[in-house]
């Protein structure tokens, strides 16, 4: 099981160290893993804005689904249209109405679960599960075996969840940041 709130955390923080203050989230549905990004996401901004001595507005909503829709492309371009600057699109093919609504708006968007720069121009960073990390390191506890069934909580501490090791497309927030 992934800590999906510790990924979320940290693309919140990130944006608003990166100078974004009017921040978006939008879930597909309201499942533990999309509500513990969303709510990670939250704190993050929070505590990042408390840092800075800044004030950072959100708007929140789940789209009740995880497919992309012109309903959701439209309030995504509301959304942005009315000052939003970052939306951390969280559900599935979702995305691509965010994207195509980042797009013509000139807006930036935070991916999810995998690095996403390479669907849209858009992203800026993703909160990522380090899927392939995961099963090579299981993969090779099996093989030494040291494999041990059950539940893990996999979390940032071991690299198993964080943001996109590519920083390029922030402005300020570098991976010194991200590692402080």
């Amino acid at each position: 099981t992934f800590k999906e709130f510790q990924p979320g955390y940290l693309a919140g923080y990130a944006a608003v160290k990166d100078g974004y203050t009017k921040l978006g989230f939008m879930g597909g549905i309201a499942l533990p893993a999309v509500i513990n990004y969303g709510y990670g996401y939250l704190q993050g901004a929070n505590d990042a804005a408390k840092a800075m001595n800044k004030t950072v507005d959100v708007k929140y909503y789940y789209t009740g689904s995880f497919n992309e829709s012109p309903e959701i492309k439209t309030k995504a371009t509301g959304w942005y249209n009315g000052g939003t600057e970052v939306i951390f699109s969280c559900g599935g093919q979702i995305c691509n109405s965010i994207f195509a609504a980042a797009k013509e708006t000139n807006k930036k968007v935070i991916g999810v679960d995998s690095d996403q720069k390479s669907q849209s121009e858009t992203v800026i960073t993703s909160a990522m599960k380090n899927v392939k990390k995961v099963v090579k390191d299981e993969i090779k506890a099996s093989y030494d075996g040291k494999f041990e069934g059950g539940v893990h909580l996999l979390e940032a501490k071991d690299g198993d969840v964080g943001l996109s090791p590519d920083f390029s497309r922030l402005k300020n927030f570098k991976k010194a940041d991200y590692d402080e």
